[in-house]
């Protein structure tokens, strides 16, 4: 069973989700500046005349990377944020605008955009064609009445549409993103406040359950733990209508749960730079502008190379998951001596990262015998 907790710690708003006894991820939310998905204005500087993108300013000195088509008028733009400055340090942005409910997923694609934009309603392939049919049906009569200039919407239905008395919470949660969208094209006229938006203005800012939806993604949840009445009442609106409702609960003396809750209490064990295996098998941790490294070294462990890489292959998915590490992921397994010892540990891998929320791709072992993989954004 996943839990989720939640607590005001250092300015943000820490976020864990554990799985059993352990950390499955941590994230942290800036209620005073931009976060992933949160929506902002930018404004077009330069393109590539080579490729497909451009950069655009959004305030000050600070520019963002947009791998996406120059829009047709020079002017501001609504974009969401993709990633925060990292290895790269710059953000970077999409002028696809979407938001994550329970039931539907809703993009606006603008018609300047590269996305390719095939069909106004997608549907989950666990939703009985009937089914689907008739929700898409309710979708175009909703879809007549938007008319938003210069933008498509993408409704993709998910397989909770099929819970039994969904249908309202489906068709509130596509008039709920309908209408944020109209404001966010508001904000950035200035018909809301008399003003028009600013480069880096934020013009739409993500609730926490939101945020975590939208970037952390699991949604079945037993229980929420929050150490604030506000932050409860907020995930309690937000699972009003989720098939399956977790236990939400308030806790304010939170520190304490460190030390009772075995998920909470082992997140020191993933968060350093060494860690090691049931065995006794060291795995270091280093990070460089361009990726990250594990490194295996059998240490103190008697087993053979094979199954200590096994082992470490347990650990390093799960570090990846618990401090969202993303991009080139390269690890330097102890050598083994035989092709099928090699297509063990991917096997071994692929299995640790089957549950992660994030898509984890493995490309195999390079000429090196290093494990070459990738985490995406």
């Amino acid at each position: 069973m996943k839990e989720l907790y939640c607590r005001e710690k250092d300015g943000g708003i820490e976020i864990i989700i554990t799985s059993g006894d352990e950390p499955l991820a941590r994230d942290v939310y800036l209620p005073e500046a931009p976060n992933r998905s949160d929506v902002i204005a930018a404004m077009p500087l330069n393109k590539d005349k080579a490729k497909d993108f451009f950069f655009s300013g959004i305030g000050g000195k600070t520019a963002a990377f947009c791998d996406d088509v120059m829009p047709r008028k020079n002017g501001i733009f609504p974009a969401q944020v993709v990633s925060l400055p990292g290895g790269t340090k710059q953000y970077r942005i999409t002028p696809v605008i979407s938001f994550t409910g329970l039931y539907v997923f809703t993009e606006f694609v603008p018609f300047f955009s590269k996305h390719a934009v095939t069909e106004t309603f997608v549907t989950s392939s666990k939703l009985s064609p009937s089914r689907a049919a008739e929700l898409a049906k309710e979708f175009r009569e909703i879809c007549d009445n938007i008319k938003f200039e210069g933008y498509r919407p993408v409704f993709t239905m998910r397989s909770l549409c099929q819970a039994p008395g969904s249908d309202g919470a489906v068709l509130s949660e596509i008039k709920g993103s309908s209408a944020r969208f109209g404001e966010i094209l508001r904000k950035l006229a200035g018909s809301s406040s008399g003003r028009p938006a600013s480069p880096g203005e934020v013009l739409y800012k993500r609730t926490v359950p939101e945020y975590i939806v939208s970037t952390v993604k699991p949604t079945d949840y037993g229980r929420v733990t929050a150490d604030s009445p506000r932050l409860s009442a907020e995930f309690g609106n937000f699972f009003a209508n989720a098939p399956e409702k977790p236990e939400i609960r308030t806790v304010p003396d939170f520190d304490r749960l460190f030390d009772t809750v075995d998920g909470l209490r082992k997140l020191p064990k993933y968060t350093g730079r060494s860690f090691y295996t049931r065995s006794g098998a060291r795995i270091t941790y280093d990070k460089t502008e361009a990726m990250h490294v594990f490194d295996v070294n059998s240490a103190e462990s008697v087993l053979r190379s094979a199954d200590i890489n096994k082992e470490a292959c347990e650990i390093i998915a799960r570090v990846c998951s618990v401090r969202n590490l993303t991009g080139i992921i390269m690890c330097d397994f102890i050598n083994m001596r035989s092709k099928n010892d090699e297509a063990a540990v991917i096997e071994c891998m692929r299995a640790a990262v089957s549950e992660d929320y994030r898509p984890f791709k493995i490309y195999g072992f390079t000429a090196l015998k290093v494990l070459e993989c990738s985490r995406y954004r």
